[in-house]
């Protein structure tokens, strides 16, 4: 007999947040689109599904296979429930948007993969981000991470990383590989299979210099001194070309606090057929959480029919920056309980000025008190007969006896 679900159950990977994490996360989104506001992006929503016939331009084999597809009832095309914000974004820039450049766009918005469910991961992930369209020279890759450290900084991390790499740099490293094995070298520097890479030598696929110089790259990773290490290993110019346009980045913010910030990682090897140019990796390593990504992606823009158009941004997981932020929801008005008339003109005024005023349905004191803490309430009001309020201030519990007309001058004031 097959076992039974609960009915409680949700699918696996799927997010459910209660009240409390539910609040934090709405802060954290208005925030961070707040930020990108005042950068001068502005917020587009995208669909929930595409076609994935028209999706699949921008999209690696490996997010199609992940993504979750169903097929439109009228038309019979398969669509695909979005895996990922930037190939939409990719499309309007080249569509409804081409005839807006710089275009700096932002998004709070789901995508949806399948995941194996080991080590907690989710198939519905909340991404955060921006895209910057139009601006090919080394001042959007820097624009971009000023951007992002400001996001950062604005939620309370304090040791977040920047990890930067060039794709160029490995392409040109792959390029001097015999192409038989192409494939397996992006594999075994993906996974750091040092062991795969052994075989490979031993099997005369590659020869002993290769082999060598393959070590050598699995852990280029470090401070600016990896940069000279990786120029050593450069026999074309694809990768000279990365290495020099890495060293001019650092240069930018070589006096800046931000550049304390910034390592490198010459063997990431994610995202290689996309992206095109300076990419990084931003980790919080007090947490040890892998926060997002970003780069620059000129040639998804070429396969949706812009040859010459240039694109960078980031794209941050939610779940993981709202895990390791300081940022508290609380803000400047006051939470009251309120325990009295429910029809009363002074409570609406006081929520149309932006105070949270939740009812309480309880009397005794110390019902009320529980309650307070628990809707994290600042101060308790209780309705007492002929206009007269009292005010207990919470934690202390101390009380003071107030006229109704005195009400919006203490809380205007004195709260």
């Amino acid at each position: 007999m097959k076992a039974l679900h609960p009915v409680s159950s949700s699918p696996r990977g799927s997010i459910t947040l209660l009240p409390d994490l539910s609040e934090r996360k709405r802060h954290l989104e208005e925030r961070c689109l707040d930020i990108m506001k005042r950068w001068g992006y502005r917020e587009v929503v995208t669909p929930i599904f595409e076609f994935l016939d028209v999706i699949s331009k921008g999209v690696s084999q490996d997010l199609i296979e992940q993504g979750y597809k169903l097929t439109d009832r009228q038309s019979g095309r398969v669509m695909i429930i979005r895996p990922d914000v930037t190939p939409q974004i990719a499309r309007l820039a080249t569509t409804s948007l081409k005839d807006i450049r710089p275009l700096r766009l932002s998004y709070a918005l789901d995508v949806f993969r399948y995941e194996d469910s080991y080590g907690g991961r989710q198939r519905e992930m909340l991404q955060l981000g921006a895209e910057l369209i139009g601006v090919g020279s080394p001042e959007g890759d820097v624009e971009v991470l000023l951007l992002l450290a400001d996001i950062l900084d604005e939620v309370g991390l304090e040791e977040y990383r920047f990890i930067v790499s060039h794709s160029d740099f490995l392409k040109g490293i792959i390029n001097d590989c015999p192409e038989p094995v192409r494939e397996d070298i992006v594999e075994i520097i993906k996974k750091k299979n040092l062991s795969r890479l052994e075989e490979l030598y031993h099997a005369r696929f590659i020869s002993k210099r290769l082999y060598s110089k393959l070590q050598r790259v699995l852990f280029l990773f470090g401070d600016k001194e990896v940069l000279k290490e990786a120029k050593s290993l450069c026999s074309n110019e694809l990768s000279s070309q990365a290495i020099a346009m890495l060293q001019k980045f650092y240069k930018t913010f070589k006096k800046e606090p931000l550049a304390s910030r910034i390592l490198f990682d010459l063997s990431e090897a994610e995202g290689l057929q996309y992206h095109s140019g300076i990419v990084f990796q931003v980790m919080d390593f007090d947490k040890n959480l892998n926060l997002g990504f970003g780069g620059r992606y000129d040639r998804m823009l070429r396969l949706f029919g812009l040859s010459d158009d240039t694109a960078t941004g980031f794209s941050l997981d939610a779940q993981a920056l709202l895990e390791a932020s300081k940022l508290s929801v609380r803000t400047k008005k006051k939470t009251i309980l309120y325990s009295g008339p429910i029809f009363n003109s002074l409570i609406n005024g006081l929520r149309k000025r932006g105070y949270r005023v939740v009812y309480s349905y309880r009397k005794d004191r110390e019902s009320l008190h529980k309650e307070a803490v628990r809707v994290c309430a600042d101060h308790v009001l209780i309705g007492r007969p002929r206009g007269v309020y009292e005010i207990v201030f919470l934690p202390e519990g101390e009380s003071r006896k107030v006229a109704e007309k005195e009400i919006f001058n203490i809380y205007e004031e004195v709260i």
